[in-house]
């Protein structure tokens, strides 16, 4: 076991004022943290003793001694970096504060948690020895380094403080860990925010359009890096960008893992001449444009931001084709006729010119039409109605079976 060198401590003090009371020394001075700091709990060092990261429980018996002493260290839940200072009782603050290029090394100084593994990689600094390099603590290297576990936050394994042998080490080695005691933050710090991408419209199709049950779906992939995360729901505002009218519609909570990173989504969004767009199922209405963004939620509780769609801007309303015939069952050279019964609603497309396909190679262009069959057979007879100068159309058919005639007859006068 190295021994703790007070001489040469108490040469290189630059801050604060010391105090030897029952075999520690006791530094006054001011600390810049805040008791609302997230890392908790005590660091063992042989040679300096108890490491305490939070003045929550920096006192005898794990007391709380914020209003005397305030103190702490943070880990950014944003870019997982450390800030703030711990306190030794024989060396006073431990400065989690390092800048990039300040340690020894110059490179790779910041204290950092890799989220992806919980590494901790960069550097401390003990304030009052920074003369040299007694002072500063390494948090990982190719030997030794601090992990994170990132289910429970716990902190495990050595760092290394002062000097690049054991025989010049003030610090020496710093357990995170070991009987009774131990390091710890919320592992919600290591909760990186979900996410959104690939956000894109389908539909809708022309025949849905033409039967007036056309509607859009609005897509997207929901991404979360977190091992095991999942999405527990979503929000969809959508916006009619010409009344400012908006509404934010969710479907309320998935089922455990049922949308997980990577997995894609959709909305459907009803077309019509009513809208509704807070209330599912969601309707826009004919000849409106809308904005739409998505936010998604992790199984934590965790919201990402609001992400914005592609614009859209729903069409005008079709006219519905429709036609009937009569006879319904015809015979060969039943005179058949069939008449246009389309509808156009007010402020739909007006129809514009007329087609008939009979099914047997011959057509009419006229609004309502006439036609006789001459063979028995299956026969499909297509009406298409044209709009919006001839670049749009709909289309209805019907089957029906032509039927024989009634057979002829010869009157035979008995004998």
């Amino acid at each position: 076991m190295l021994r703790l060198d007070l001489k040469k401590i108490l040469l290189k003090l630059s801050v604060g004022a010391v105090f030897l009371l029952g075999g520690f020394l006791i530094f006054t001075g001011l600390c810049y943290a805040s008791a609302s700091d997230n890392v908790h709990g005590w660091a063992w060092s042989d040679n300096i003793g108890w490491i305490s990261f939070n003045c929550t429980e920096g006192g005898p018996s794990q007391s709380n001694i914020c209003g005397t002493s305030t103190y702490g260290v943070t880990i950014s839940t944003s870019t997982h970096v450390f800030s703030g200072n711990a306190w030794s009782d024989n060396i006073g603050w431990i400065s989690f504060d390092v800048t990039a290029g300040e340690c020894p090394d110059h490179a790779n100084c910041t204290p950092t948690i890799n989220p992806a593994n919980g590494q901790v990689s960069g550097w401390a600094k003990a304030v009052n020895l920074i003369g040299d390099d007694y002072g500063w603590i390494k948090l990982r290297d190719t030997l030794y380094g601090l992990s994170v576990d990132l289910n429970t936050g716990r902190f495990s394994d050595y760092a290394w403080g002062g000097g690049t042998t054991t025989s010049t080490a003030v610090i020496g080695w710093i357990s995170s860990s070991g009987t009774g005691y131990y390091i710890w933050t919320n592992p919600l710090v290591f909760n990186n925010s979900p996410y959104v991408e690939n956000t894109n419209i389908t539909g809708p199709n022309n025949n849905d359009l033409c039967n007036n049950t056309a509607n859009y779906f609005l897509n997207w992939t929901f991404r979360d890096i977190d091992i095991g995360a999942y999405e527990n729901t979503y929000e969809l505002r959508l916006t009619n960008t010409g009344t400012g009218s908006s509404g934010t519609s969710s479907p309320g909570p998935y089922l455990p893992n049922q949308f997980e990173d990577g997995d894609d989504q959709s909305q459907g969004v009803l077309i019509g001449t009513s809208e509704s767009l807070s209330l599912t199922p969601l309707r826009v209405r004919y000849g409106q444009t809308y904005s739409w963004e998505v936010r998604v939620q992790d199984n934590d509780g965790l919201w990402s931001s609001w992400t914005s769609g592609p614009g859209f801007t729903v069409p005008i309303n079709y006219p519905e084709c429709g036609f009937t015939m009569s006879p319904t069952k015809p015979k060969i050279g039943d005179e058949i006729n069939f008449q246009d019964t389309s509808t156009s609603d007010p402020g739909s497309y007006s129809v514009e010119s007329y087609f008939w396909d009979f099914g047997d190679s011959t057509a009419a262009s006229t609004q309502n039409a006439t036609h006789t069959y001459s063979e028995v057979s299956p026969r499909t007879v297509t009406h298409t109605i044209h709009f919006d100068s001839g670049t749009k159309s709909c289309s209805t058919s019907t089957t029906f079976n032509v039927r024989p005639g009634q057979p002829e007859y010869i009157e035979v006068i008995p004998r």
